[in-house]
């Protein structure tokens, strides 16, 4: 059914009628049409076909404050409201609406067209996108830029905000929890792809979710050239700390980024292990005393040296550090400078090397902060002064022994205090042994002291070779029988007392 409304123009043009047929559409009739006192109608319509015609198909209603729809288009077969311009108790100017009741409001032709439609339970307002290739849309909002920053959009429950987009700014605000792929989300945005089980994220930490029943991740893209960055701050410091990665120079940085920034490595449960101090490292240990600090328990009150605090091993029972390697290899610590790398070394080797030290000048072993012996870069030690022979030995001690020889045996072969055993060539003299005592008195190149007389020699002289005394020979029979002069003749040879 459709209405002439030129028809209807042309009756209201004639007379006031009421009820009468002129010029309309066969099943309508004109409602009354006055300006008098109380509520009208100025145009009403009505099926006069229908079962029930006292439903109002068309109605234009003067706009008295007791009168709340100032145009009303109906449904004739139900009796509901199709389509209602109201505007309260109020002037229409500041409360326009349309009330479109258990139906569709379409826009456009069929195939391409918007609709806007109530759900079934009455509790949601359905918005349908038709064709639209052209732009690329199938739903368009339009705003205006303004200076004010006015809300464009605003959807709310009750009088809650829930989303609100701002054209002057190009932003959404979200009034509540954001869950995409899951309708109660556990934090402020929760992305969900599945379940990862019965866990909820710690409201401490519930900014963002990612959450799947897979693996799970978050993944950061820049162009080569750029980096990718995650920033940690605060109101002190918006860039305290960072997690930064940059493709040129394929270099990952994790770290503070404000002065006297800790990093810090727990284990277990929230442990400390390790900590970075202003460049030192400390495992097991807050203030470390050096670039690396190994503490493993509290040695008492004591610090590191700062010569010696590059490495620092700590502990409150026995220390130690192992150097661990194959049998048949090689363990081993180098010392090196600029001019060479490896001057010292100590080497282990299991397999039949043994232990070697190895250096380039020569070994100083200082007792007390001095120097007590050296062994020289051509073998020569020496205790107590820098060598210039083999074995070079000075003592300052008062009633002191140079050299002291002990030597026990209870088996019958010979043993030997001392044995020097000279092997020479040539014109020039060649000694096992030089004795040379120098003094104000009392000075002995030699003394021997045998403790038992039973077939003991305090001196023997075996061998084809001739005794020569450049002196006189003193013989001290410390048992208290004397003392007998044996003088050597002019040949060097000592003749009998």
């Amino acid at each position: 059914m459709s209405i002439l409304v030129p028809q209807i123009i042309a009756v209201l043009k004639k007379r006031n009628l009421r009820g009468i047929r002129d010029s309309i559409p066969s099943g309508y009739f004109l409602g009354r049409i006055d300006r008098g006192e109380g509520p009208v109608q100025l145009l009403q319509l009505k099926d006069i076909l229908n079962s029930s015609p006292s439903l109002t198909f068309l109605e234009l209603t003067d706009t008295p404050a007791s009168y709340a729809t100032a145009f009303k288009f109906m449904r004739i077969n139900a009796g509901k409201t199709a389509l209602e311009l109201a505007p309260g108790i109020v002037d229409i100017t500041t409360a326009e609406r349309i009330n479109i009741t258990d139906s569709d409001l379409i826009l456009g032709t069929a195939g391409s067209q918007y609709v806007l439609r109530r759900s079934v339970d009455d509790q949601s307002l359905i918005i349908s996108g038709g064709n639209d290739s052209g732009v690329g849309a199938n739903i368009k909002m339009w705003g205006s830029s303004h200076g004010s920053k006015a809300k464009d959009f605003v959807f709310r429950s009750n009088v809650t905000q829930i989303l609100k987009w701002d054209d002057s700014e190009n932003t959404w605000e979200f009034g509540g929890s954001v869950g995409i792929g899951i309708a109660a989300p556990d934090g402020t945005l929760h992305v969900h792809t599945g379940s990862a089980g019965a866990v909820t994220a710690d409201t401490n930490a519930n900014d963002l979710v990612v959450e799947n029943s897979s693996h799970c991740g978050i993944t950061l893209l820049s162009p080569d050239a750029n980096v990718s960055s995650i920033y940690f701050g605060s109101v002190g410091d918006k860039r305290a700390a960072d997690i930064v990665w940059a493709f040129v120079g394929l270099t990952m940085q994790i770290g503070t980024a404000t002065p006297n920034g800790v990093l810090r490595f727990n284990y277990g449960n929230r442990v400390e292990g390790m900590r970075l101090v202003a460049g030192e490292l400390g495992i097991g240990i807050a203030t470390p005393d050096g670039t690396l600090h190994v503490h493993t328990a509290t040695a008492g009150v004591v610090a590191a040296g700062t010569t010696g605090d590059d490495l620092i091993v700590e502990n409150s029972s026995h220390c130690g550090i192992s150097i661990l390697c194959p049998d048949a290899l090689v363990a081993t610590l180098f010392f090196g400078s600029p001019t060479d790398n490896d001057h010292a070394k100590i080497s282990a080797n299991y397999s039949g090397g043994g232990m070697t030290y190895n250096c380039r000048v020569q070994y100083i072993w200082e007792i007390g902060g001095s120097e007590k012996m050296r062994l020289s870069s051509v073998g020569h030690l020496g205790i107590g002064l820098t060598p210039n022979y083999t074995l070079d030995i000075l003592s300052s001690t008062a009633g002191g022994r140079g050299v002291n020889v002990a030597m026990t045996s209870t088996s019958g072969t010979s043993i030997y205090g001392i044995y020097a055993q000279v092997t020479g060539s040539g014109p020039t003299n060649n000694f096992g042994g030089y004795l040379e005592a120098s003094g104000a008195t009392n000075n002995y190149g030699l003394r021997i002291n045998v403790a038992s007389s039973a077939n003991n020699l305090a001196l023997w002289c075996s061998g084809t070779a001739l005794s020569h005394f450049g002196g006189a020979v003193k013989i001290v029979d410390l048992a208290g029988t004397g003392s007998r002069t044996v003088v050597a003749d002019a040949n060097g040879l000592l003749s009998a007392p």
